[in-house]
């Protein structure tokens, strides 16, 4: 089962908006790192998002870069804790959705609901942030569905992104499951 307190302990509990340092085609974030630029307010209702919340949202969905950065500037988004919570049920939803969908499709190791609690959180951390892994992180999306675990911990201590600490502490996760 993923862990998703320790997403939310590495991506924080944001109750106003931001945008990400290091992410400038991003748009604005809120909650535990849900990036508004990707969504549609029919989307989100669909989802099960109380529509007056869905409303707080809908001025930044879409945006990226500039237009994202202006639209926060000119009127910052300040959300409650109960509505970022909310957030986040969903976020975890669309995380596991996505790699139940992903993980058959690449896998011909393990099915991904049998893998170790820490694999699976450790997985769901990085598809967190990237995304797609098949082809944001591939070479981790391989290490991980070939259950070359080995491989994937050396690869999350030396990742090369701007995350060096997020992927130490996933990397310390996986390390409990290695025996490292």
């Amino acid at each position: 089962m993923i862990d998703f307190n320790f997403i939310e302990q590495c991506e924080g509990l944001h109750c106003q908006g931001y945008i990400p340092e290091n992410h400038h085609e991003s748009g604005v974030h809120i909650a535990c790192g849900l990036d508004l630029s990707v969504y549609r307010k029919h989307e989100l209702l669909t989802h099960g998002l109380p529509e007056t919340l869905v409303h707080k949202l809908s001025p930044y969905l879409g945006l990226k870069n500039h237009a994202a950065v202006n639209a926060l500037r000119d009127k910052p988004l300040e959300i409650s804790e109960k509505e970022a919570v909310a957030i986040n049920k969903l976020f975890h939803r669309q995380v596991l959705s996505r790699l139940k969908r992903q993980w058959p499709k690449s896998s011909r190791a393990v099915p991904f609901e049998k893998l170790p609690d820490e694999c699976q959180t450790v997985v769901a951390s990085v598809a967190h942030q990237y995304g797609n892994l098949s082809t944001r992180t591939p070479h981790f999306w391989h290490q991980c569905t070939t259950g070359d675990w080995h491989d994937a911990y050396n690869n999350l201590m030396h990742f090369g992104d701007h995350y060096t600490d997020r992927r130490h502490k996933e990397a310390h996760l996986l390390g409990k499951c290695l025996g490292k």
